[in-house]
């Protein structure tokens, strides 16, 4: 007759029941983090009066992938200190545009023309740029927990905001560049329909990239 199969040892079988646990810590750890950092959020899109876009600010100007931009903001931030309120500006759809085209800004709101601040951004490369008011721009927000709260911002808020002028049927004519403001434990994504030509910074062609949008409707 056969042997029958040996049964696992009382050691074996207490290695796999930590193991079992330890793999769902594991996984409630990540579930939680995810959620905590915006993973199951709803953002409301609307087109509305912006209540808090940035207006005088220091910038630097930056060409390449939009995924660079985190090491900009956090020497930006450790230049400006962690009360400072920080954005960037995004040029380019890199859905349209290729990675090493594409134009963004990392920018600071500055409090008034006397400050401190100023001085020592532009004594470390730093432009000054007066950002216009508007009245009307595609508005939404997102929870700003954690690094991994502006990765899953990107990742769910863009498509929505796609979407979005789609279904509303806005005139892309005058919309854009996009902004990141960080401020208040939230990221406000404001995209302008109007005045857009102010929020170009200096060093920006907006027909720069007109052939790529010009491509995808051909």
């Amino acid at each position: 007759s056969r042997d029958s199969p040996a049964l696992p040892t009382p050691r074996v079988m207490a290695l796999l029941f930590y193991l079992v646990i330890a793999v769902l810590v594991i996984a409630a750890i990540v579930i939680a983090v995810l959620l905590r950092s915006g993973l199951l959020y709803s953002p409301i899109l609307r087109v509305s009066h912006p209540a808090s876009l940035p207006s005088r600010a220091a910038f630097i100007l930056k060409s390449g992938p939009y995924k660079n931009a985190g090491k900009e903001f956090s020497r930006l931030k450790n230049l400006a200190g962690d009360s400072a309120v920080l954005f960037g500006v995004y040029y380019d759809d890199p859905n349209k545009v290729p990675a090493e085209r594409l134009k963004w800004a990392v920018c600071c709101q500055l409090p008034d023309e006397t400050s401190k601040l100023e001085e020592i951004l532009l004594q470390k490369g730093y432009k000054i740029h007066e950002f216009p008011s508007c009245s009307k721009a595609i508005i939404t927000e997102f929870p700003w927990r954690n690094t991994l709260s502006m990765l899953l911002a990107v990742w769910i808020v863009y498509p929505l905001i796609h979407t979005f002028i789609e279904k509303e049927k806005l005139d892309t004519e005058h919309l854009g560049p996009f902004l990141e403001v960080y401020k208040d434990d939230l990221i406000h994504f404001y995209g302008p329909l109007e005045n857009n030509e102010g929020f170009y910074v200096p060093g920006v062609d907006r027909r720069e990239n007109k052939e790529f949008y010009e491509d995808k409707k051909n």
